[in-house]
């Protein structure tokens, strides 16, 4: 989060920086246990741990924000969305659509999977013309997943 919770920037995505993991670890963290569904505090905690041991050195990770303050992130796995989390506090400020429009601008096809229950997050993706494909389980958790697919040439 920003220095004195200011989450004003006009500057386009860059590259995670070592700087920003905590920064990252926490917009990660405070995203999850604020959205549907409830997780559990165990769930969470391995999936900060994920970020910082397994996600981020395994993925193209773009940040919006400054070194080691970071208000959001997206991270890709070549055309798969494999996490899009603003912090809550900085939501509704056009950084989910930023972060968006890099990706859309460098692949011709995206794919993302979200908990079921996370409607806003399916009403972001589908705001951003993705469509629902299928429906699946989330494998540690079994609760319902959606996927969706946005794909060049669909408006946006």
């Amino acid at each position: 989060m920003a220095a004195g919770g200011s989450y004003r920037s006009a500057r386009p995505p860059r590259i995670w920086l070592p700087q920003d993991v905590d920064s990252l670890c926490e917009v990660y963290e405070t995203a999850l246990r604020s959205a549907p569904p409830q997780l559990s505090d165990a769930f969470v905690a391995g999936e900060v741990t994920n970020l910082r041991n397994i996600y981020l050195p395994n993925t193209h990770t773009m940040v919006i924000g400054a070194v080691g303050a970071v208000y959001g992130f997206i991270s890709l796995s070549e055309n798969q969305i494999m996490g899009l989390f603003v912090h809550p506090k900085a939501q509704r400020r056009g950084y989910g659509r930023k972060l968006m429009a890099w990706a859309k601008s460098r692949h011709p096809t995206l794919q993302v999977e979200v908990f079921a229950e996370n409607q806003p997050a399916i009403a972001f993706y589908t705001a951003q013309s993705y469509e629902v494909i299928a429906d699946s389980h989330h494998p540690e958790t079994n609760l319902p997943l959606v996927q969706l697919r946005w794909a060049a040439g669909n408006p946006s």
